[in-house]
Order: structure tokens, then sequence, then C-alpha cells
């Protein structure tokens, strides 16, 4: 035979990509490009090897899946005569659409997986025969393609919000590392499953058409999703394009028009009317404005801050200038917050101490009453933290909810007694430093006890505004 390749040898990474495309065999020919007999030897040899591994793959997947239903519903371990065989049946027609019928079965396993394996691999070999085995292995590696490619991606978005929220899992005492390796893991493996499964019911239930099939014979390539929405994002450029270019081509249809348009304006027409000139308009005269003068009584009374004399005046037509002339105001000094002690420092420190006394005490009456509508139990103790721990895991959201209520009532309550008392020009800011403090220990007790994450953010707001609310209430009384 001679030989008919091109003086450098042909080209391997098309003929490569040609073999892929058909086969789904991947071929390496960067060594014997120069040689044909060698280039088809190989060429036969990895094809041969590829579509046999391609239908032991779907065979072998078809077992391992027939195998473990047999197992889950007919274990080892069980007695022949308690076997779920309805079931079995039932699930080997909705998983491989194959009916079978289990009313007479041996007591052993083994010879149930066998007995339904056979029914399974009719099943499978019906289309090879049917559609001959390039075609039948063409649409299986299509099936693979589309699945994976749709199921990965679900599977990085799942992944995406693992990693999210893996880090509340550290409230519950646990690593958050290796939570996220064992939840990833399991989420991996629940992707290839449903892979398998998705692909072996396609396979089972398979039917085409002559287009499909002239598609297998030509060896069309598998399309990703990031390559269609590539090619639909290029149509949609190329209709935009088109578009654009029939919108140029009116607007220079118009520009033509409209040229021709001037150009036979600009040419003097014969038998037109001459128009005479318009006469000038006669402009109006305006008259003058009279100016609106100040009585020497006005002025007086406008410098040293009286009231204006009560003269009865009328806007008249054509005059500018107010109707009537405001006094002016006189700019007197605020009075200032009065002190009732010589020594204003210690006084303040009286008022937040005082501010601090009442709101423990507002506190502890918020409290009780909460105690006295959602009682904690009676062999609670106070010095065991961890009963008090497991009590407030347990204690329900009304009882959680007078502890901030407790706090804002005293922080309340103590800012405007704090307000009250201080002296100085912002009192208010007592009751601010009476919040402050009923936030520090606030702080103290939920570092001892844990409490859940929403009555730790609302600590801050619970201690700092109803005490600058009871600041601001306080301030506006005096002593």
């Amino acid at each position: 035979m001679p030989n008919v390749l091109p003086p450098g040898g042909i080209v391997p990474e098309k003929l490569t990509h040609e073999l892929y495309r058909h086969y789904g065999a991947l071929v390496n020919l960067e060594d014997v490009k120069h040689d044909r007999e060698k280039i088809l030897a190989r060429m036969i040899d990895v094809v041969a090897r590829s579509l046999i591994q391609q239908r032991e793959r779907v065979h072998d997947l078809a077992f391992k899946l027939v195998e473990q239903t047999v197992l889950e519903l007919c274990p080892e371990d069980v007695h022949p005569d308690e076997w779920d065989l309805p079931g079995l049946e039932k699930a080997l027609l909705e998983r491989f659409k194959v009916k079978t019928d289990l009313s007479q079965v041996e007591d052993s396993v083994d010879k149930l997986v066998d007995r339904v394996w056979r029914s399974v691999e009719a099943l499978l070999t019906r289309p090879e025969q049917e559609f001959d085995l390039y075609t039948f292995l063409f649409y299986v590696r299509q099936f693979y393609l589309g699945e994976i490619d749709d199921q990965w991606i679900a599977h990085l978005k799942n992944i995406e919000h693992l990693r999210t929220g893996i880090g509340l899992v550290g409230y519950a005492t646990r690593n958050p590392k290796n939570e996220y390796k064992i939840r990833g893991f399991n989420l991996f493996k629940d992707m290839w499953e449903g892979i398998e499964n998705t692909v072996l019911g396609k396979v089972t239930s398979m039917k085409l058409t002559a287009d499909q099939k002239r598609q297998a014979e030509e060896g069309a390539e598998y399309e990703t999703a990031v390559t269609r929405a590539t090619r639909q994002a290029g149509d949609k450029v190329s209709s935009a394009q088109r578009q654009m270019a029939q919108v140029r081509a009116e607007l220079s249809k118009l520009q033509e028009a409209s040229r021709a348009v001037r150009e036979r304006v600009a040419q003097p027409g014969a038998g037109q009317p001459h128009r005479p000139p318009r006469p000038p308009r006669r402009r109006r005269r305006r008259r003058p404005r009279r100016s609106c003068r100040r009585s020497a009584r006005t002025t007086r009374a406008l410098r040293i801050g009286q009231a204006l004399p009560q003269v009865p005046r009328q806007r008249s037509r054509g005059l500018s200038g107010p109707s009537r002339v405001r006094p002016r105001r006189s700019r007197r000094p605020l009075p200032l917050r009065r002190s009732g002690s010589t020594f204003p420092a210690m006084r303040n420190l009286f008022a937040v101490v005082l501010g601090v006394a009442v709101a423990v005490f507002a506190i502890m009456v918020v409290e009780l009453v909460g105690h006295s509508i959602f009682p904690p139990p009676s062999q609670l103790r106070v010095d065991d933290p961890e009963a008090i721990r497991d009590y407030i895991e347990q204690a329900p959201f009304l009882a959680l909810a007078f502890v901030p209520i407790a706090w804002a009532t005293g922080a309340f309550c103590g800012g405007a007694v704090a307000a009250l008392v201080a002296s100085g020009r912002r009192p208010q800011r007592f009751g601010v430093i009476v919040g402050l403090v009923l936030l520090v220990a606030s702080a103290m007790n939920l570092w001892v006890i844990p409490h859940p994450m929403w009555l730790v953010l609302a600590a801050p707001f619970a201690c700092l505004i109803p005490g600058r609310l009871g600041g601001a209430l306080g301030a506006r009384r005096e002593l």
C-alpha cells in the first residue's frame, strides 16, 4: 500500500480531536505521525479498547445499582421468608424499567442478584442491537457529559452556601474545619450518585429519532453550559449589529432626503410674492417707581427695639418693598441651668451612683415579674453554671425576652434620675453614662453564662438607647 501521507506527516492534534469526537478515545499520535501503518494500528487498538471500556462502565454501573437495590430490600442477615420481594419488583420497575416475576426465588442473595441482573442486562443490550454499539455509546457519553456539567455547577453552589454558614457550627462546640470537610465530602458523594442514577435512567429509556442518529454518525460535539452561553451572547451581539446596520441605512436615506430638500429650498423660486418689511413697534414709556420712605418715628423705633406705631398703611399699586415693617427682635441670652450645689463634681458623681442604684432596682423588679410569669425549675441552683446554661438553652423565647426588657427599663429609669439630679449644661449625658455601666455589667453576665446570639446583639440597644432617652427626659426638669 503506497504511503499517501504529506511530506511533513499528519497533524496529530486534528486527528486526535476527530477520534475523540466520534469515539470518545484519546489517541496520542505525536510519535508516529510519519508512519501510516503505525497510525492505523494505534488508532484501531486505542479506539477498540476505549469502546469496550465505555460499554463495561455502563454495565458495571447497572450491576452496582442492582446489587445495592437487592441488598437494601433483601439483606443477607434476614430470613428469605421476610424479604420484601414485592418492594424489590416495584423498585426494579421504577429504576430500571424492568418487570420481573420474583414470586419464586432461591434462598441465596447471590442467586437473586444474578437473576435480577440477567433481566437488566437484557434491557441494556436492546439499544445496542437497535441502534448499533457506536450510536449507543455516543449518546452514553453525551448523557454523562450533560449530567456532569449540570450537577457540577449545582455542587459548586452548594459548596458556596456551605462555606458561608459553616462558621455557625462553632456555637455547637464543633470544629468548623472538620465539619466543612465531612459535609463537603457528603455533598460530592451525593452528586456523583445522582449523576450515575440519572445517566442509567436515561440509558434504559433511550429512544432516538432519525435526526439524532444522523448527529451521532456525524460526531456532533457536546456543548457545555459555558459554550452555550457564549454562543447565545454572540447571537445576541450579531442580531444587535444587524439592527444597527439597518438603523444606519435608514438614517443615511433620511440624510439624503433632507439634503435634497435643502438644495431645492436654496434655489430662488419664480413667481413668489414679495412681502414688505414690517414697521417697527412703538415702545411704551414706563412710569417711574415711587420709593417707599420710612418715617423718622419708625426708624427711631427700629433702632431702640420698641414696638412700631400702629399707623394704618395701604399697599399701593406700583410701590416696591414690604407692606408692613416688623420690629426687630431683641437677642437676650438664654438662662443657664442653675446648680443647687456648691460642688458640681460631687453632685454629678452622686447622680451617677443614684442612677445606677435605681437602674438595678428596676431590673430586679422586672425580672421578678418575668420569673412570676415563667417560673424557673425548683431544683435550679444559682451557684451551678451548667444547670443555668441548660435552663437558658431550654427556656422559651418570652422568658428570655424579659432580660432585655429589664435592661431597657433600668437604663431608662436610671438615666432619668441621673439627669434629674446632675448639674451642668448637658445633664442628659449622665443617662448615657448609666447605660454604659449597665452595658458593662450585662457584658460580664453574658461572658460568664452563655446566652443566645440575639440576646447578645440586643444588649447595646437595650442599655444605651433607653439611657439616652431617660437622660433627655430628666434634663427637662430642674431641681
